[in-house]
C-alpha cells in the first residue's frame, strides 16, 4: 500500500510538472507583461506631471487592464483607483453619437434630416441662409458652426462660490451664471445673442468643410432631447450606461455624491474647485476606468458587429469615415497617431494611424480612448492633472503609447 501510495504522488506529480510547462507558459507571459507595464506606467506618473492617473486595456472579449495610479486627492494622499470617477473631457462626444443612431432606430429622428425640425429655433448659417444644415452635418463636424471665445469665457461654472485657484485660458464662473443649454447656444450663435460674433459661423456651405465644434455637438445633444422628449443625460442612461453596466458613469457629477471623484488639478501642487459645464454632453460625462473598459469593449464589438447598443448596420453608420482631404480647409495633419481631427464618423475620430476613437481635454482632464480595428485592442488613459509643458506632453503619449504597445500581449 505504501509503494501503491508512492506510485500515486509520483504520477501527480509529474502530471503536475507537466501541466506547468505547457498550459501555464502563455499564463506566465502575460502575467509578466502585465507587471512591467504596471511598472513602466507607474515610474512615468511618478515623474511628477500628473497626480493621478487612470487606464484601461480592453477586446471584444472584456477588460484586459484597469488600473489607477497616484493620488486622486492629493492631500488626504487617496490613492487613484480603477473606481475613480472623474471626468473624461471630449471622450464624451461619442457617446453622443451612438445617443442619435438609437434615436434613429426607435424611429424618433433621421439624421439626414434638416436638423431644425427637431429644434425651437431656425437653425441655419447667416452667410447661407438657404442651405440646409443636417443632423449628420452637425454629427461629422461640418455644420459651419464653430467654437468662439464664448465657449471658454461663458461655459464652466463653478458648482459654488469662493472663486478659482485655476488661471488657465478657460474662465470660471460663478454659480449664479448657469443658464439653461439652448439659451447659451442661442447666446453664442445666433445674431442678436449677447455672446455671439460672426466667428460663430464659417464662411462655407454646410456639409463641404469640416470645423470641430463643441457647439455643434451640443445642439446635437439638444436635437435627441426635442425629437425624443426624454432629457439627453436620462437619454444616454437608459440606452447606453445601464445596457453597459455602467452604474456610476453620469454627466455632471459633484463631489458632494461620492468620495470616489477625484479632485482636478491645474498642475502638481494647484487644486481647481470642482465645476460643470453648461454644454455638459460635449465634456461632461465623468467615468472611471475600470466602466471605461466596458465601454471599450462595446465599441470594439459594434465595430465587428456583435456590439450590444444598436443593429450593425447602425455601428456602420457610426463608424463610417465621412471626409476626405477636400473637406478640410487646411491639410490634415498626419505625424499624431492620435489625431482626432483626420477623419470623422458620428462624434467619433479615425487617426492618421488608423485608430478609432477620441481625445480629450477640460481644466484639469486629459483623456485618450482609442482602439485598433486591426488588432481588435483598444486603450483608454485620462489624467487629472492639466498638461503644461512639452515634457508633460510627452509623458502623457509615452503612458499611452505603452498601453497600445503592450495591448496584444495582454
Amino acid at each position: 500500500m505504501k509503494l501503491l501510495s508512492l506510485i500515486a504522488s509520483c504520477v501527480l506529480f509529474c502530471s503536475c510538472q507537466k501541466n506547468k510547462q505547457n498550459e501555464p507558459r502563455d499564463v506566465i507571459a502575460r502575467i509578466h507583461t502585465k507587471d512591467s507595464l504596471i511598472t513602466q506606467l507607474s515610474e512615468l506618473q511618478t515623474q511628477g506631471y500628473f497626480n493621478g492617473v487612470g487606464v484601461a486595456v480592453a477586446d471584444s472579449s472584456g477588460t484586459l487592464l484597469s488600473r489607477g495610479f497616484g493620488y486622486q486627492d492629493m492631500q488626504a494622499k487617496t490613492a487613484y483607483t480603477p473606481q475613480t470617477v472623474q471626468t473624461i473631457g471630449s471622450v464624451s462626444k461619442t457617446f453622443i453619437g451612438l445617443a442619435l443612431l438609437k434615436a434613429q432606430e426607435l424611429g424618433k429622428l433621421k439624421l439626414d434630416e434638416d436638423a431644425t425640425r427637431y429644434l425651437p429655433f431656425l437653425l441655419r448659417n447667416p452667410r447661407f441662409p438657404d442651405a440646409v444644415i443636417s443632423i449628420r452635418n452637425i454629427a461629422t463636424h461640418t455644420s459651419g458652426i464653430q467654437d468662439t471665445d464664448a465657449y471658454l469665457r461663458h461655459n464652466y461654472v463653478l458648482y459654488d462660490n469662493g472663486g478659482s485657484a485655476y488661471d488657465g485660458d478657460e474662465v470660471m464662473n460663478s454659480p449664479d451664471k448657469i443658464e439653461y443649454l439652448p439659451v447659451f447656444l442661442g447666446d453664442a450663435l445666433f445674431p442678436g445673442g449677447k455672446y455671439y460674433t460672426k466667428d460663430a459661423w464659417g464662411n462655407y456651405k454646410p456639409g463641404s468643410k469640416y470645423a470641430y465644434s463643441n457647439f455643434g455637438a451640443a445642439i446635437a445633444a439638444y436635437v435627441i432631447e426635442q425629437a425624443t422628449g426624454m432629457q439627453y443625460h436620462v437619454f444616454v442612461e437608459k440606452y447606453i450606461l445601464k445596457p453597459l453596466g455602467m452604474t456610476h458613469t453620469r454627466f455632471n457629477i459633484s463631489k458632494e455624491v461620492s468620495n470616489s471623484i477625484s479632485t482636478l488639478f491645474a498642475d502638481s501642487v494647484t487644486a481647481i474647485k470642482p465645476y460643470r459645464l453648461i454644454t455638459y454632453p460635449d465634456g461632461g460625462l465623468a467615468s472611471n476606468a475600470r466602466e471605461m473598459g466596458l465601454y471599450l469593449r462595446e465599441l470594439i464589438k459594434g465595430y465587428k458587429g456583435t456590439g450590444v447598443l444598436l443593429k450593425p448596420e447602425s455601428y456602420k453608420e457610426y463608424f463610417k469615415q465621412y471626409l476626405t482631404a477636400d473637406n478640410f480647409i487646411e491639410p490634415r495633419r498626419t505625424k499624431n497617431p492620435y489625431s482626432d481631427e483626420y477623419n470623422s464618423g458620428l462624434f467619433i475620430a479615425h487617426t492618421p494611424a488608423g485608430f478609432i476613437g477620441h481625445t480629450g481635454g477640460d481644466p484639469g482632464v486629459a483623456s485618450l480612448l482609442y482602439f485598433n480595428p486591426k488588432t481588435g485592442k483598444g486603450a483608454y488613459m485620462v489624467v487629472n492633472t492639466g498638461i503644461n509643458s512639452k515634457p508633460g506632453m510627452k509623458c502623457f503619449y509615452n503612458m499611452y503609447d505603452l498601453l497600445i504597445k503592450y495591448s496584444d500581449k495582454l
